[in-house]
Protein backbone atom coordinates (compact mmCIF):
# COMPACT_ATOMS: atom_id res chain seq x y z
CA UNK A 1 0.00 0.00 0.00
CA UNK A 2 1.01 3.60 -0.51
CA UNK A 3 1.94 5.46 2.72
CA UNK A 4 2.53 8.80 1.02
CA UNK A 5 -0.12 11.35 2.00
CA UNK A 6 -1.99 12.94 -0.90
CA UNK A 7 -0.89 16.41 -1.94
CA UNK A 8 -3.19 19.24 -1.01
CA UNK A 9 -3.62 22.29 -3.25
CA UNK A 10 -1.46 24.41 -0.89
CA UNK A 11 1.26 21.83 -0.21
CA UNK A 12 3.84 23.71 -2.32
CA UNK A 13 2.86 27.12 -0.97
CA UNK A 14 5.30 27.10 1.97
CA UNK A 15 8.24 25.84 -0.07
CA UNK A 16 7.75 28.72 -2.52
CA UNK A 17 7.74 31.24 0.33
CA UNK A 18 10.89 29.78 1.88
CA UNK A 19 12.62 29.99 -1.50
CA UNK A 20 11.61 33.64 -1.75
CA UNK A 21 12.87 34.31 1.78
CA UNK A 22 16.23 32.72 0.91
CA UNK A 23 16.53 34.88 -2.22
CA UNK A 24 15.69 38.01 -0.21
CA UNK A 25 18.20 37.16 2.53
CA UNK A 26 20.91 36.46 -0.06
CA UNK A 27 20.25 39.76 -1.84
CA UNK A 28 20.32 41.71 1.44
CA UNK A 29 23.54 39.96 2.50
CA UNK A 30 25.45 41.30 -0.52
CA UNK A 31 24.89 44.94 0.46
CA UNK A 32 22.23 47.04 2.19
CA UNK A 33 19.35 47.59 -0.22
CA UNK A 34 15.91 49.12 -0.46
CA UNK A 35 12.86 46.93 -1.00
CA UNK A 36 12.65 48.04 -4.65
CA UNK A 37 16.32 47.20 -5.19
CA UNK A 38 15.71 43.72 -3.75
CA UNK A 39 12.65 43.32 -5.96
CA UNK A 40 14.64 44.16 -9.09
CA UNK A 41 17.54 41.95 -7.96
CA UNK A 42 15.42 38.88 -7.21
CA UNK A 43 12.44 39.22 -9.54
CA UNK A 44 10.06 38.95 -6.56
CA UNK A 45 7.16 41.41 -6.50
CA UNK A 46 7.67 44.37 -4.21
CA UNK A 47 4.50 43.67 -2.22
CA UNK A 48 5.94 40.28 -1.25
CA UNK A 49 9.26 41.91 -0.38
CA UNK A 50 7.49 44.37 1.94
CA UNK A 51 5.78 41.60 3.91
CA UNK A 52 8.96 39.55 4.02
CA UNK A 53 11.03 42.52 5.27
CA UNK A 54 8.43 43.23 7.97
CA UNK A 55 8.52 39.60 9.15
CA UNK A 56 12.31 39.27 8.87
CA UNK A 57 12.84 42.48 10.88
CA UNK A 58 10.48 41.28 13.60
CA UNK A 59 12.27 37.93 13.78
CA UNK A 60 15.72 39.59 13.92
CA UNK A 61 17.00 38.02 10.71
CA UNK A 62 17.52 41.41 9.02
CA UNK A 63 18.03 44.94 10.31
CA UNK A 64 17.34 48.47 9.19
CA UNK A 65 20.60 50.23 8.38
CA UNK A 66 19.80 53.78 7.29
CA UNK A 67 17.69 56.11 5.19
CA UNK A 68 19.27 57.13 1.92
CA UNK A 69 18.64 57.75 -1.76
CA UNK A 70 17.46 54.63 -3.58
CA UNK A 71 19.68 53.85 -6.57
CA UNK A 72 16.58 53.23 -8.71
CA UNK A 73 14.14 55.99 -7.72
CA UNK A 74 16.63 58.51 -6.29
CA UNK A 75 14.12 59.08 -3.49
CA UNK A 76 14.62 58.69 0.25
CA UNK A 77 14.08 55.07 1.28
CA UNK A 78 15.06 52.63 4.01
CA UNK A 79 18.03 50.33 3.50
CA UNK A 80 18.05 46.86 5.11
CA UNK A 81 20.66 44.13 5.45
CA UNK A 82 21.05 40.54 6.60
CA UNK A 83 24.85 40.91 6.86
CA UNK A 84 26.08 41.53 10.45
CA UNK A 85 29.03 43.52 9.06
CA UNK A 86 26.58 46.31 8.20
CA UNK A 87 24.67 46.31 11.51
CA UNK A 88 24.89 49.50 13.54
CA UNK A 89 26.03 49.28 17.13
CA UNK A 90 24.18 50.91 20.04
CA UNK A 91 25.87 54.27 19.44
CA UNK A 92 24.39 54.37 15.95
CA UNK A 93 27.62 53.80 14.09
CA UNK A 94 28.51 50.79 12.01
CA UNK A 95 30.39 49.79 8.91
CA UNK A 96 30.31 52.47 6.24
CA UNK A 97 28.09 51.59 3.33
Amino acid sequence: MNNIPPKTPNSNKDSGKSTQIQKILKSLFEAPKTMLMVSRDTGIERASICWAVYNLCNSGRIRFVKYGACAITKRKAGFYTSNPNYYCNKTGTGTTI
